[in-house]
């Protein structure tokens, strides 16, 4: 899971205590609609006409981005859900944790790369009615092509903030690399951090720093990347040549750029220094397609969404309480059901996670994951000492076809061949679908050895035994390899 922050000033203390008030008169819920667009769905609680804005605006600004560089990916496989709140009082709910548990009060919007789908999750700025789709968005594109973790952090939000501040000209165009006044005058007010303490600054650093900090992280992040693009250092079509230079540290940045922290230092100082920043910035013809009508959300729906949102960053409690408050104004809702299921097979809670998951396959569910959820809700049931025991016929089957149909819908997903492989061993009845699954899960991971170790014990009791002293013999010689002992036993056998 690949999880970003866009932080800004907010006063939660006063919005909460707002929050409270309305809740305590007695108000009604607010109100909650969808816009599904081309390439994502938008829902929120807030006024249509801003759901709608915010919608042209960030397909604008993805098409405009595509032209602007036309070899970049523009998101991965699975589908991204945008959540915009009204306010800051109603995104209170959703915030991530920092990592000493408290809420990270100061966070503003925030990119997830679920499971099942990406999550963008933003509060509505009330005085510019607008939020940082964008800076979000970019989390996304970059997670797409380069893989997050491959990015250092300034890197990464800084490219998120500079693209975040594309404008709208009087031409229509979009002129992207524009000036950030906020952050400007943030760092003419408390100066800069030392570029080489910028650029050692780890995401776990980040994340444990004070709001007050990660503003001044993020303002020179921006101001950092703004000057090596004017400086023509850095293009966003190459970026991947720098990334293993910039994974190490500050003093790299010489060989990543051309120029070393000092020089880099005293630019940005300089900078600072001018009235108006001097770089120009890059116009684009901007257009978008129709957007289609907003609908109304079901209550239960949008419950649904946020439960599976929580779920996704870790706060199970939290999104439990969504989730039975989806299910309790529509006990057949699809997503309710299927994200309900997998936190109950979290819990241990068997009986209630199949019932769970077996009305969102009724429903029709096309999410691989439910099939696959379905299934090992169902071996759990059965497994022994950290095995599949005595499983039933009729069990057996039934998590045999939840497995095809997860399968079919994506067969990339190495799980599911796996729980299928172990489910054949255990019934003893098909050993060449066994290892049909087997070996299909060890293409799609060649480097997992217990996948190995799994094929090799289909394989011996198939009596191949040369291929299955083989495959141990890979385990086996593992540099520290979890599974030697059993590796061991499999040649042993063989032998």
């Amino acid at each position: 899971m690949l999880f970003h922050v866009r932080i800004g000033l907010v006063v939660h203390g006063i919005a909460m205590l707002l929050l409270s008030a309305v809740a305590a008169i007695g108000q009604p819920a607010p109100a909650w609609h969808s816009i599904v667009t081309k390439n994502f769905t938008l829902i929120g609680d807030t006024a249509e006409s801003d759901l709608r804005s915010e919608a042209a605006r960030i397909e604008t600004f993805r098409k405009a981005f595509g032209r602007l560089y036309p070899g970049t990916k523009l998101g991965n496989s699975k589908p991204t859900t945008i959540v915009l709140f009204n306010d800051a009082a109603s995104f209170n709910a959703m915030l991530p944790k920092r990592p000493d548990g408290s809420a990270d009060d100061g966070v503003t919007g925030y990119f997830l790369a679920g499971d099942r789908q990406n999550y963008i999750a933003l509060a509505l700025d009330q005085r510019h009615h607008r939020s940082p789709v964008v800076h979000e968005f970019i989390h996304l594109v970059l997670d797409a092509n380069f893989g997050t973790a491959s990015l250092p952090p300034w890197l990464n939000e800084g490219l998120a903030e500079y693209f975040d501040a594309t404008e709208t000209a009087n031409d229509g165009t979009l002129a992207i690399g524009g000036e950030e006044r906020g952050h400007l005058q943030l760092l003419r007010r408390v100066g800069l951090i030392p570029v080489t303490e910028i650029a050692a600054t780890s995401a776990d650093a980040l994340r444990a720093m004070s709001a007050q900090r990660r503003q001044q992280f993020y303002a020179e992040s921006w101001l950092l990347v703004r000057q090596l693009v004017a400086d023509n250092r850095l293009k966003i079509e190459s970026l991947s040549t720098n990334l293993e230079i910039l994974k190490t540290g500050g003093d790299k940045l010489t060989a990543a750029f051309g120029e070393d922290a000092t020089a880099i230092q005293t630019a940005l100082t300089r900078s600072l220094a001018e009235r108006s920043l001097r770089f120009a910035t890059t116009s684009v013809a901007a257009s978008a397609d129709p957007l289609p009508a907003t609908t109304a959300l079901p209550m239960g729906r949008a419950s649904a969404v946020l439960g599976d949102l929580l779920f996704e960053i870790g706060e199970a409690d939290r999104a439990e309480t969504f989730l039975s408050e989806a299910l309790a104004a529509d006990k057949n809702e699809p997503m309710a059901n299927a994200v309900y299921g997998k936190l109950l097979v979290a819990k241990n809670k068997l009986p209630e996670a199949r019932a769970c998951l077996k009305t969102a396959i009724d429903a029709g569910s096309t999410d691989h994951w439910v099939y696959f959820d379905y299934a090992f809700a169902i071996s759990r049931e059965f497994i022994s000492g950290g095995a599949i025991g005595d499983i039933s016929d009729s069990a057996s089957s039934e998590m045999l076809r939840a497995l095809r149909r997860s399968i079919e819908l994506e067969p990339g997903l190495v799980e599911s061949y796996h729980l299928a492989a172990l489910v054949e061993l255990a019934r003893d009845r098909d050993l060449d679908e066994a290892t049909t699954f087997a070996r299909r899960a060890v293409e799609i991971n060649p480097d997992d050895a217990d996948l190995k170790l799994l094929l090799a014990q289909i394989l011996l009791r198939r009596d191949d035994a040369k291929a299955a002293r083989e495959l141990a013999g890979q385990v086996a010689a593992l540099p520290d390899a979890r599974g030697k002992a059993e590796a061991d036993e499999i040649i042993k056998t063989a032998d």
